[in-house]
Parts: structure tokens; sequence; C-alpha cells
């Protein structure tokens, strides 16, 4: 099955499909308070959750109660004035970017609790993916950024501008083979990025399968790479 944010609803898709559409889709979860933005499937003590974020905040919901048709909402941490995006989990705690300002939040991921704020020079950050404990990879505009943590700041370690980027919205990153795949949103296209030297590997460029792409995702299984595309409204693979 996929999981697909739809504004404020979270849809169930039939994975058998090579495509989402009326037929594929196996129900739907309507959250009226919310706009979703990102999730992030994490599995704790055999139990699968979603971290999702939205414009005031994130919350924490149970994958079990969404397959049974439910909110499954197990916490929500409230941030006013701000506009959240990417997160990742490290410890005991849930990383978020707000778009906003320059600073990344942190919640309890067990209770939700707010846990204050890290200072980061990054601009119009969207994603955000952990390397170590010390150190995440984000997105933002027309550039990946490495950043290495000093007590409450994050402190830039190596920047590149992707060629022909504009809107480098997700961030994929595969360890095992230190692959970063990155969503450009508005030019339809994914960009294929070694990490090591921030070189590009390979480039999807494809406007009858790529439209305004958001989330993407790689199977660790079979190796095919997942695309979200929010004008057509369809999940696009490729190998």
């Amino acid at each position: 099955m996929f999981i697909v944010v739809g504004g404020s609803s979270l849809k169930i898709f039939d994975k058998s499909k090579a495509v989402t559409s009326e037929n594929s889709l196996l129900f739907n979860i309507k959250y009226r308070e919310f706009s979703f933005h990102c999730l992030r499937l994490v599995t704790e003590n055999s139990e699968e959750f979603i971290y999702a974020s939205k414009s005031g905040g994130i919350i924490k919901i149970r994958v079990k109660d969404l397959m049974e048709g439910k909110e499954g909402i197990v916490w929500e941490c409230k941030k006013s004035n701000t506009n959240i995006w990417g997160l990742d989990l490290m410890g005991n705690q849930v990383f978020f970017i707000d778009y906003n300002r320059s600073v990344i939040c942190k919640a309890n991921k067990e209770t939700g609790k707010d846990e204050g704020e890290d200072v980061i020079h990054l601009f119009n950050g969207y994603g955000i993916e952990f390397l170590s404990e010390s150190e995440i990879l984000t997105s933002n505009q027309q550039s990946l950024e490495i950043f290495k943590k000093q007590e409450n700041n994050w402190i830039s370690k190596r920047r590149v501008v992707i060629p022909k980027c504009s809107t480098a919205y997700s961030i994929f990153y595969e360890k095992e083979s230190g692959l970063v795949y990155l969503s450009d949103t508005e030019n339809n296209r994914i960009f294929v990025i070694r990490l090591f030297d921030f070189s590009i590997v390979k480039t999807f460029e494809d406007s009858n399968a790529i439209s305004r792409n958001f989330g993407l995702f790689v199977d660790k299984r079979t190796g095919l790479l997942y695309v979200v595309n929010n004008k057509s409204k369809e999940i696009s693979i490729f190998q």
C-alpha cells in the first residue's frame, strides 16, 4: 500500500497499481484541522507510526489505527506562526524545519513535548535527513547543504548549488549507496546526487511522468524509485 498526503487527508492506495487513481484508492482519512506537508514512516518497538508536518507543527499517527479507518493521532506538537516542512528523527527527538525562520524545532517523540529550537542559517529550508547524530543534510531552493551540530547551533560544513534546480523540495538519502534523491518540483525533475562529492549521477526528466513532483522514495527491496506528482495526482515509478 501507499500512504500519500492529499491536503488535509491521508490517502491509502493499492501498491499493485502503477499509478494512483480512483480505482486504486482503498480509503481516505480526512483530518479537519490539518493540512499536511511531509510524512515520515518509522517503526518503534515493532509498531509503525507516521510523523507528519503541517503549517503549525507536527503530529504523530499510529498506522494500525489508520488502517482501521481511524485518525490514530497519538499526540500533536503545536508551533504557532510557523511553516513546518521536512522532519527526521534522532534518538528520542523529532527534528523539524521551520521554512519561515532559520531554526530547527525539536519535540519528544514519545510525548510530543516541545523541546526548544536550534539555530541554523538555512533560508527557506525544505528537507532534512540525519547523516549521523551530529550531521544533517538539508535542501533549500537550489542547493543541498550539510550542517554539523555545535551545542545548540548547526554550522554549515559543505554546500552545493545544483545546476538548473529552482525548488529543491524533498530529499531521500539512500545510506547503502550513498546517493541522495532530490525533487526539483517546479522543473519537473529528479536529481540523483552522490553525497561524497555532490556530483550528479543521474537525472530523471520526463514531463509525461513527472509533474510538480514532491515526495519521493526508493524501495530497498526492489531499487525502484517512487515519485508523487502533485499536478497529475499520480505516482510514477522509475528503475
